[in-house]
């Protein structure tokens, strides 16, 4: 197993492209949780702290809520997109292999 990673043309393109789109997790991970992180960040609210003698003490609070939703939907988003991405890199490679077995 070892011996054919480490050798170039081996591999099919399906076990590659199959390898690429787990890999690719990892970015489409990190960038949801950026954008979950940014929209925390981005949008705030007054939060009452206190009320005394009809005078309102307010702070700015970070609305975790939002920021939750927004994290899940860009990683929705991400997935699919990667999943585009590989299938046509797929649909691509498989029709080069292909063209290529067939002048051999």
């Amino acid at each position: 197993m070892v011996k054919d990673f480490f050798s170039l043309g081996k591999a099919s393109v399906k076990k590659v492209i199959s390898c690429l789109f787990f890999i690719g997790f990892i970015p489409v991970v990190y960038s949801s949780y950026s954008f979950g992180m940014f929209i925390y960040t981005a949008n705030t609210y007054n939060k009452v702290i206190s009320e005394k003698n009809n005078i309102l003490v307010t702070e700015s609070a970070n609305n975790w809520f939002i920021g939750l939703v927004g994290g899940i939907i860009a990683f929705v988003f991400y997935v699919i997109l990667w999943k585009v991405i590989c299938e046509l890199l797929l649909l691509i490679f498989t029709y080069l292999e292909n063209r290529i077995n067939k002048m051999k």
